[in-house]
């Protein structure tokens, strides 16, 4: 059974994805906020650490994740020019 949700908010938001790699596409967590900022962050890196443990987060060079990693003590890595290419094309 599907079921679909309209949303009455005119406003916009951002959706976080977390993915295992981005050829196979498996995804490990999503989230909609409506802020972009190191605390939506480190909200949502929190919740992923909880349910998979620690991993080394990639990412598109947002200004938000150094500091968010830094403060879990998650490494933090940018994504090279050929994954951003990967994950945007997809």
């Amino acid at each position: 059974m599907k079921q679909w949700y309209k949303s009455e908010i005119q406003e916009h938001g951002y959706l976080w994805v977390a993915v295992v790699e981005p050829v196979h596409r498996v995804v490990l967590g999503v989230y909609i906020s409506r802020h972009r900022n190191i605390l939506v962050t480190e909200y949502f890196l929190h919740l992923l650490v909880e349910k998979y443990g620690r991993h080394t987060v990639y990412s598109d060079g947002g200004s938000w994740y150094p500091e968010a990693c830094s403060s879990l003590k998650l490494e933090h890595r940018l994504h090279s020019p050929y994954e951003k290419s990967i994950m945007e094309s997809h």
